[in-house]
């Protein structure tokens, strides 16, 4: 009777458990520290999963229920990109160790990157583990319940946007327990309105977006409560009013391969069919739409929005923000090419900076002449851009083992969907959706240059625990190796 209590509180503790770090995806931000953590400290889920690992641990171990590791090339890839990184970094010891720059110095920049990947390995391991004892279902409601933070906090800002200083004043009173930076921009500026939410910066809240509207769309097809229609409307004038490019694009990118999978993997819809349905829907529901679209018109009315010019200033060369972003990226791209095989080692791209960004872009961007600077406090440059900063930290190999992992999971999900009949509807919209998250995720990595993306691992996990249930096989190869390993060490023991 007592194991049976057991098995139930921990089954409830698992939901929770999940439940709280979805909820907390989206804050990545935070003006917290945790000692060697470093950088992982700024994400929501950081806190929950620090101290219910181990704790999840002993509770299994006591309670002797069994614990996984994913078989599949795409884990097996990570773990050979983590001993890459651990190569590159023996073969470039000498500089890391002699390594200065800011007051900063190789050794603890490096240190504290290996600290980010072995915890992102665990958390990758721990999350798998708790979405595979919570299920497909559960993972589901999850998703759900981690709009309502996220969402109402951007409708207060919406709210301030429109000069409600009562608002404004409550968003300010809490910004320093949610945000580490930028309150002069996003809530003190009178020139500038942007909705970044709970995130740490607009362009950081497309890691959510990214998951969700995917979800929203899914949903939207599949089940017919107007609720996540609406909620999939509300999350487009998010989108719209973040003012990222980046997100604008990716987003887009999104909707149009979800649009591609649907129409490509079922008999159901044809793209006039979607039309027409999009346009019954407007025609029974009048009153909604009506509110929908008079909200959203007030909204660009009153707080004045240039969509177009946004998304045209991606490309446009006289924009410093534009020239700060390429030069880092073409510099990591020059130290990459400079030590092609292993890299400069993790975490060292700061440190030669200053000799790889072109003297033009140093004279024309004052954010890049702050990077460059050698004086003791000023910012440290950022690569803006995760492949940018694999190829010169790591080299080409590095990449490619990194790219491997995602690869690996989108063939995967790819020869799943075609599986499945057209009668199995729900199937194919879930692996549509994992899908559509991986493409806006893999986008994200031109963007963001962090391994400290909690969304990374929770969609990594989720993917591995969606295909498995969705009948992915274990590749022979690695249960030949397996089956290898096993029989040597049977032959030892004997």
């Amino acid at each position: 009777m007592k194991n049976k209590d057991s098995s139930k509180k921990i089954i409830i503790l698992e939901f929770i458990l999940l439940a709280l770090i979805f909820v907390g995806i989206p804050i990545n931000g935070l003006p917290y520290k945790i000692g060697i953590f470093g950088e992982m400290a700024f994400e929501g889920p950081f806190y929950v999963l620090f101290f219910s690992i181990p704790l999840y641990l002993i509770l299994s171990l006591v309670l002797r229920r069994k614990l996984y590791i994913p078989i599949n090339y795409s884990y097996i890839f990570f773990v050979l990109f983590i001993v890459w990184v651990i190569v590159g970094g023996l073969v470039n010891l000498d500089d890391i160790l002699s390594n200065t720059f800011k007051g900063r110095t190789g050794i603890s920049k490096f240190a504290g990157q290996i600290i980010v990947i072995f915890f992102s390995i665990i958390i990758l391991t721990f999350l798998y583990n708790l979405m595979k004892k919570n299920g497909i279902g559960k993972i589901k409601k999850v998703l759900s319940i981690s709009l309502i933070l996220p969402f109402i906090y951007s409708f207060l800002e919406i709210l301030h946007g429109l000069k409600i200083q009562i608002v404004t004043d409550f968003l300010i009173s809490i910004d320093k327990y949610i945000h580490a930076f930028g309150i002069l921009n996003y809530l003190l500026s009178e020139d500038e309105f942007r909705i970044r939410s709970v995130s740490g910066e607009a362009s950081w809240f497309a890691t959510y977006l990214v998951l969700i509207i995917p979800w929203l769309i899914r949903n939207s097809f599949f089940t017919k409560k107007l609720i996540y229609k609406f909620l999939l409307a509300y999350s487009l004038v998010l989108t719209y009013l973040t003012f990222s490019r980046t997100v604008y694009i990716i987003i887009l990118i999104q909707i149009i391969f979800f649009i591609y999978l649907i129409l490509k993997n079922s008999q159901k819809y044809s793209l006039n069919m979607l039309i027409n349905e999009t346009i019954n829907f407007m025609k029974k529901r009048k009153a909604i739409t009506f509110i929908l679209l008079l909200v959203l018109l007030l909204i660009l009315i009153l707080i004045g929005i240039k969509p177009f010019q946004i998304i045209v200033s991606l490309f446009d060369n006289n924009n410093l923000s534009n020239t700060a972003r390429l030069s880092s990226q073409i510099a990591a791209i020059k130290m990459g090419l400079q030590n092609f095989i292993t890299g400069i080692g993790l975490g060292q791209y700061g440190f030669y900076m200053p000799d790889f960004v072109s003297e033009n872009a140093v004279e024309r961007s004052t954010e890049i002449a702050q990077w460059a600077s050698k004086e003791i406090g000023s910012p440290w440059p950022p690569v803006h851009g995760l492949y940018a900063r694999i190829f010169a930290e790591t080299g080409l190999i590095g990449l490619l083992l990194w790219l491997s992992i995602w690869g690996s999971l989108f063939v995967t999900g790819w020869n799943l969907l075609k599986r499945f009949n057209n009668s199995e509807f729900e199937k194919k919209y879930d692996l549509i959706f994992i899908l559509t998250v991986l493409i806006g995720l893999l986008f994200i990595g031109f963007n963001i240059d962090t391994f400290r993306v909690t969304n990374y691992y929770v969609f990594i996990a989720m993917a591995f625990v969606f295909f498995e249930e969705y009948g992915e096989t274990i590749p022979r190869r690695i249960l030949s190796i397996g089956a290898k390993f096993k029989s040597f060490v049977k032959k030892e023991k004997v």
